[in-house]
């Protein structure tokens, strides 16, 4: 090599992600954004992209059994609301005031309860599984017979707050099979 001839080293041009787009350094084998692995075989990079794909769909699911869970709460909690609310203007006694504080208490922590349950949904249909059971079974100390009073609506409210327990216990087999 003469003094002209100058050895030159080429510049490495980043380069693209093919999962998530996000421009690499050339000498990545992995991308630090996603971890798709850059460098590895198309059969390494196809099932990647096949896992991740997966992966966004159990999450979605995730999210939408999550989201029936809550639903069941906050449901329960409108019932609770519009019942009292009924009570009070049906019955114009010294009860209805008691009845409409208390269902509205009750409608509060089931409203709680639907927040929660975005973070803890098995936990919170349990909790207003229980709440539900509570205050349907304090009357009857009164009055043994209201137990069958609104039977079918118990019987609905009971098999709602049901599938709401599967929705919350399906979120968290998926939760615990991606470890999120």
């Amino acid at each position: 090599m003469n003094e002209e001839e100058t050895l030159t080293i080429p510049e490495l041009q980043p380069v693209h992600c093919k999962c998530c787009f996000k421009k690499t350094d050339a000498n990545d084998q992995f991308c630090q954004r996603c971890g798709f692995p850059l460098k590895g075989s198309e059969e390494e990079q196809k099932i990647f992209i096949y896992r991740r794909g997966f992966k966004e769909i159990e999450l979605k699911n995730l999210q939408k059994k999550i989201k029936s869970a809550g639903t069941t709460l906050y449901v329960l909690a409108a019932y609770f609301f519009l019942f009292g609310l009924g009570f009070f203007f049906i019955n114009h006694d010294n009860t209805s005031s008691a009845v409409l504080i208390a269902n509205g208490v009750v409608a509060i922590i089931f409203l709680l309860l639907g927040y929660w349950s975005m973070t803890k949904p098995v936990a919170a249909i349990v909790s207003g599984m229980l709440l539900f059971i509570i205050d349907q079974l304090i009357p009857v100390f009164d009055d043994p017979s209201r137990i069958f009073q609104g039977l079918l609506i118990k019987i609905i409210i009971i098999g709602y707050l049901i599938k709401g327990l599967q929705s919350a216990f399906e979120a968290e087999k998926i939760r615990k099979q991606h470890n999120i």
